[in-house]
């Protein structure tokens, strides 16, 4: 892992060359703290940035052919180079033991369809000097990140956005439209271009590369692989049953994993107790007793994560760190939160980002040696993690559950299609075939709307999982691996025949099922919960609004000027009204929409400050952290005893919080979609089976009646979000139906 920035000019212009690439260096120097080394060659400039994983004393960049004419530098990992230096035709010599280099030789031998023999996490750039060549590419799934700004007279290109901008004539204006039109357009629009929210500055997608030829003033930019083209490819699969696909998918994960546990130094793993990082621990730990670290705080002891984390780990036989990351307000300041979010490069910087990036802090500061972490991330996206947010989680059986979900999707599908279609069309949609639709927007139609699915999702992981990864582990100069994103593994679920959509995508299963025989039933059935839990606390969002307004607002008026001040793009009183709304709500609606729009302000006044020479190194940082050790016997129980404590808190809070059935309430149907509820034997409450919402509830008071007539249980019984139901509730609350205990008044001592 390293980064790397430059310049390919050209025209003649008016630059201190070797000045302004040590300036964009500097802005990238938390990336490569190891080495640093400069490349000019006629028009071509380039500065690296090394962290030493592979061959620290040998493989410094930039790495080069027998004769020099073939120059590299790489960002990032080849896990099969050594498979890919035996199938070499040449002889070639080597001079290093770095993983990088035979991508030179493999350049030479088959030129830039070399891309489709490498199996790794990557962005790199290569110069030809004979042929007169600039080749820019990136990973196939987009793990690694790489940006480019092209105009009339220079290509500007680098690991992040930053170090683009020290050059004098690149773009140092945010794009306001951009950034508030990417939500809407990462779920909805196939064909979206993965766009910063930077004017003038791109990213190259992942499984693409940017060509330049010498004496050419424009570029190339051509796709070597894509998600759903794996799709339209033969299927080999169609033959073989659950079991035997699901035993190859084991056999591919668990090589994975072995690939990414290669390098020269100590590696960890991030571990949530959830069946994404066990499985990663589990194979894991059949080679290598890697150490394992979990975040410790109040959402992690609400969601379980740190419970199942330690669990995990001592069932494996593993070191687990349980890392106290809790909320500083003199360290989390407004100043900085700015940082944070300029590390980030992204609106959408909260407390996972927080989180995060103080984990591989106390990494950097703890185990200096520890410079990989292995993560979960990818799983979700391409295994099915996500397939019951559209659903209602009350659908009896799996099969009739994905039948709603593939018609969820289809909606979703249709949607896209009509996206900025004339009105007029799209009021007869319903009439329309999805030949005709797709048409519209020049879009495939697909057999199963779940390929569609798979690269919105994908999408969405090159735009937000994997790009803050990047940025907090680099922050700390900490490389991150992720072994569900192992292109083979990718394309393998992408053959897996549609009958076997619903027994092996629903909730994970092939993860879970493959998986049986390496974890307890415990660990491989667990239910998924999100990283930033924020139940019932509100923990989380009590964090970004504590930091938002501390000092009198400092960060708003930061980004967004005082309230009395008008802004070019944002309507200040309303932003002033949406903090009261904050302010006052119990849950803190809206702290999301209000956090974007704050980092978006922050971003629109970083881009523009001219400190481009001020080095951007990882201050050191003195935060008191806490960290439980699973295999220090006092340490393991200080844990335990924290862990009962919460436990008997919230058994309290619950109980005093919990929604109950009146004891003598009854339900009646007429079979016709309706339902009468009596209380004490008058009819108090009418229900008509109209919408989704109305039938979940029915189902919930329904359980309520059978069991405990608790209604908060019999919500999490069936997996329905209180949040789906609010407005039924709330009628059978007023018609008490329902009620809250009221709490027992304590004794006067």
């Amino acid at each position: 892992m390293c980064g790397f920035a430059g310049f390919y000019l050209y025209k003649h212009l008016d630059v201190d060359k070797t000045s302004v690439l040590r300036s964009m260096g500097n802005q990238i120097a938390h990336r490569g703290p190891d080495d640093e080394q400069l490349c000019m060659q006629g028009n071509l400039g380039i500065i690296f940035k090394r962290l030493s994983i592979v061959d620290p004393e040998g493989g410094r960049q930039p790495l080069q052919n027998e004769d020099g004419t073939i120059k590299i530098i790489v960002n990032g990992e080849i896990y099969n180079y050594r498979e890919l230096m035996d199938d070499l035709k040449q002889p070639h010599r080597f001079y290093t033991r770095s993983d990088c280099e035979v991508l030179i030789h493999l350049y030479e031998e088959r030129g830039i369809d070399f891309l489709q023999a490498v199996n790794g996490m990557f962005a790199l750039a290569l110069w030809d000097q004979n042929k007169g060549i600039l080749l820019l590419a990136r990973d196939r799934l987009g793990i690694k990140p790489l940006y480019y700004s092209n105009s009339g007279s220079r290509l500007l290109f680098g690991s992040e956005i930053k170090a683009l901008l020290p050059f004098p004539d690149c773009p140092r204006e945010f794009n306001w439209y951009e950034a508030l039109n990417t939500h809407k357009k990462r779920f909805v629009d196939d064909n979206y271009e993965v766009e910063t929210c930077f004017k003038g500055i791109r990213q190259l997608n992942g499984g693409q590369y940017l060509l330049v030829r010498e004496n050419e003033n424009e570029i190339t930019v051509r796709n070597y692989w894509q998600l759903l083209a794996c799709a339209d490819q033969n299927r080999h699969y169609e033959d073989k049953a659950p079991d035997q696909l699901i035993r190859e998918y084991y056999e591919l994960l668990n090589d994975s994993v072995r690939l990414m546990l290669l390098g020269d130094v100590d590696i960890g793993l991030f571990l949530s107790g959830g069946i994404d990082s066990s499985a990663i621990a589990a194979l894991a730990a059949k080679t290598q007793k890697i150490k394992t670290f979990s975040v410790l705080n109040p959402d992690t002891l609400e969601s379980e994560d740190a419970v199942y984390g330690n669990r995990v780990a001592n069932e494996l036989g593993l070191v687990n760190y349980q890392v106290n990351i809790t909320y500083n307000s003199y360290y989390h300041d407004a100043a900085f939160w700015k940082k944070l979010v300029w590390q980030c490069e992204t609106y959408e910087c909260g407390t996972e980002q927080l989180f995060k990036y103080e984990l591989y802090s106390y990494i950097r500061s703890a185990f200096p040696e520890l410079r990989i972490v292995l993560l979960g991330q990818g799983s979700d996206e391409f295994n099915g993690g996500y397939v019951h947010k559209y659903v209602n989680e009350a659908s009896p059986g799996k099969h009739n559950k994905w039948v709603e979900f593939e018609q969820t999707l289809h909606h979703i599908e249709q949607g896209s299609w009509l996206s900025g279609i004339n009105q007029g069309i799209s009021s007869y949609h319903r009439f329309m075939n999805r030949d005709y639709l797709a048409a519209l927007k020049n879009s495939a139609v697909r057999t199963s709307p779940w390929y569609g699915y798979l690269n919105m999702h994908a999408k969405n992981l090159q735009l937000y999982q994997l790009l803050h990864e990047d940025r907090t582990a680099m922050a700390n100069s900490i490389e991150n691996r992720v072994p569900f994103l192992d292109h083979r593994l990718v394309e393998f679920m992408l053959q897996v025949p549609q009958k076997y959509f619903p027994r092996l995508f629903w909730n994970k299963n092939i993860l879970r099922e493959a998986m049986k025989h390496d974890l307890s039933a415990a660990f491989c059935h667990r239910p998924k919960v999100p990283f930033i839990f924020d139940n019932k606390n509100n923990y989380s969002r009590k964090v970004i609004l504590d930091i938002i307004t501390a000092n009198d607002h400092e960060l708003i008026d930061y980004a967004l000027g005082d309230s009395h001040a008008k802004h070019d793009v944002l309507n200040r009183k309303e932003i002033d009204r949406l903090i009261n709304q904050v302010k006052t709500d119990t849950n803190h609606k809206g702290i999301d929409e209000l956090r974007f729009l704050v980092n978006m302000g922050i971003l629109s006044r970083k881009v523009q400050e001219n400190d481009f020479d001020k080095i951007t190194t990882r201050e050191k940082i003195q935060l008191d952290r806490t960290a439980f050790c699973n295999q220090v016997k006092q340490e393991q129980s200080a844990f335990d005893s924290l862990v009962k404590k919460h436990a008997a808190k919230t058994h309290k809070n619950k109980k005093e919080q919990d929604l109950l059935v009146a004891g003598n309430v009854t339900m009646l149907t007429d079979l016709q979609g309706q339902w009468y509820v009596f209380l004490d034997g008058d009819l108090v409450e009418i229900i008509e089976e109209a919408t989704d919402a109305a039938r979940s509830w029915i189902r919930v008071l329904q359980h309520a009646l059978q069991h405990s007539h608790n209604i908060t249980e019999s919500l999490a019984a069936l997996n329905t979000p209180q949040h789906e139901v609010s407005a039924a509730l709330l009628k059978s609350l007023e018609a008490k139906v329902i009620y809250q205990p009221k709490k027992k008044k304590q004794p006067v001592a």
